[in-house]
């Protein structure tokens, strides 16, 4: 039940897809994280060339690698529809006692 209204909430706060920035996200969640880039990719089996071109802008990461890497993670893949403020306001909300640092 709370997943659902999780999911619920997160739809809500999605932004159009030509506003998304999941790279935004994913970085956000790996300074939560407090992990390196190179413990992200070496967790998620990302590429690092894959990685630097999702933080250039050169691409952006497809849904199905998002899934993997919110999985491994332990977020939802909608968190990745967000705005950097939302997915961390979210992420601190609903993981008060991970990220108690930071509140």
């Amino acid at each position: 039940m709370a997943t659902a209204i999780a999911e619920q909430e997160l739809d809500q706060l999605a932004l159009p897809p030509d506003q998304q920035n999941p790279f935004e996200v994913l970085e956000a969640v790996i300074n939560l994280e407090r992990i390196s880039v190179t413990e992200f990719l070496a967790r998620t089996g990302v590429a690092s060339q894959t990685y630097y071109n999702w933080r250039n802008g050169v691409s952006k990461p497809r849904r199905t690698i998002l899934a993997g890497v919110a999985a491994t993670l332990g977020v939802p893949v909608e968190l990745f529809a967000l705005s950097r403020l939302d997915a961390l306001r979210w992420l601190l909300s609903h993981n008060s006692a991970q990220y108690e640092c930071f509140v």
